[in-house]
């Protein structure tokens, strides 16, 4: 995480094993995407960012 002007940048990476055909060429796989969190949606707290936080992991997946 680093802090932003008005908010926080927030750096995900999803690590994935390969599977199929893939495994042969490579074991994992990974995804990386960033993310910025405003002020006022880290305002709101824990709750409303989670399950944001779980849905952004998930198209990453």
């Amino acid at each position: 995480m680093l802090p932003a002007n008005g908010g926080l940048d927030v750096i995900l990476e999803v690590d994935r094993r390969a599977t199929g055909m893939a495994s042969f060429f490579t074991s994992e796989f990974e995804t990386r995407a960033r993310w910025f969190l405003p002020r006022e949606l880290l305002e709101r707290g824990p709750d409303v960012i989670a399950p944001e936080l779980a849905g952004r992991i998930r198209q990453l997946s």
